[in-house]
């Protein structure tokens, strides 16, 4: 069941009485965890406060047009070229609207009580990096089927989209790859101005070397993380779990065409009289009543958009592309 219990330490401690314990028992006063990812998306893409549930926003669909005008003939035929043209810009709406991810800790008080460790301090950050990879599973790939699959009124995943209409580069030189991917985004007319993967893009990265044998790029990768640039292009890699390296092993994004809108940021909540269903299926077969049960429980909500824009540029007057992929099996 979901409920943080307290942990059986039955025969841990010596026994009553045992010779040569000099030193004091102690216990971590915090969880030991991996470092705390934020989200891939929200760190790169486009992100603008919501002032409602919904937003409208138009879009550029049709580039206004010119032509030359002449001085003569002012009557007569041929008279039309002395006349100024009309032209019209075309326009559709890309739609916002905000949804809400959540999740709920319930603890004993008991636990709660006993512990050594700042609890509330500790699963804090744990929450917000489970909040983190769900966006991301949706913004980049349309969520995970069987669970944490995008809302309906989301739009597909960018990285999902670019497979789908073959937006994707294979060459088996992953260097090559990379230069093909950002060539489809700027055929399009976008700005190809961020190289994303999950952490098996760095090996792709090392793997990378001159005619001599060296490496290209090892002085760009970096302890921190901050991995600097590729082909002139920033690169960041999403290391919360989100990305599936099985659909692709790299994808090159431009960054303006994806737009994330935030309603509400991530707020916490200590509940105490609440009845909380803690079945997997959230079908109501296993209930904890807070009050009764001397429990409490820490929620955790984040209420937020996502949307692509598909301005249309001059360049071959072609709607832009979010991302090109390079997909696994190719470099």
């Amino acid at each position: 069941m979901p409920v943080l219990e307290r942990p059986d330490i039955s025969g841990a401690l010596p026994a009553a009485g045992s010779k040569g314990i000099l030193v004091p028992i102690d216990y971590a006063r915090e969880i030991i965890k991996g470092a705390g990812q934020s989200s891939f998306a929200l760190r790169n893409f486009r992100t603008q406060r919501m002032p409602a549930y919904a937003q409208v926003m138009p879009v550029l669909t049709a580039l206004p047009v010119a032509d030359w005008v002449s001085e003569q003939p002012l009557t007569g035929a041929g008279s039309n070229v002395t006349k100024k043209p009309t032209t019209e810009p075309g326009f559709e709406n890309a739609i916002l609207q905000a949804e809400e991810c959540a999740a709920i800790v319930v603890v004993p008080e008991a636990v709660l009580y006993d512990t050594s460790i700042d609890l509330w301090g500790e699963l804090r950050p744990l929450l917000t990096d489970a909040l983190g990879r769900l966006v991301d599973r949706a913004v980049l790939f349309g969520g995970v089927a069987g669970g944490g699959a995008k809302p309906a009124s989301w739009p597909d995943g960018v990285v999902g989209v670019a497979l789908a209409d073959g937006i994707a580069a294979d060459d088996p030189n992953f260097i090559a790859a990379l230069s093909a991917a950002m060539t489809q985004i700027e055929e399009k007319g976008g700005v190809p101005n961020l190289i994303g993967g999950g952490p098996g893009l760095l090996s792709n990265l090392r793997e990378m070397v001159d005619g001599n044998g060296r490496p290209l790029y090892l002085d760009n990768m970096r302890t921190d993380t901050n991995f600097g640039s590729v082909l002139g292009v920033p690169l960041d890699i999403a290391r919360n779990g989100a990305w599936d390296s099985t659909k692709a092993v790299a994808a090159v994004f431009d960054t303006t065409a994806v737009i994330i809108g935030v309603r509400e940021d991530i707020t916490f909540k200590v509940l105490d009289q609440a009845t909380i269903d803690i079945s997997p299926a959230r079908d109501g077969s296993a209930m904890v009543y807070l009050a009764q049960q001397d429990c409490v429980a820490l929620r955790v909500r984040y209420r937020l958009a996502y949307t692509t824009v598909s301005p249309i540029s001059g360049y071959n007057e072609r709607l832009r592309a979010a991302s090109a992929v390079l997909p696994p099996g190719g470099p």
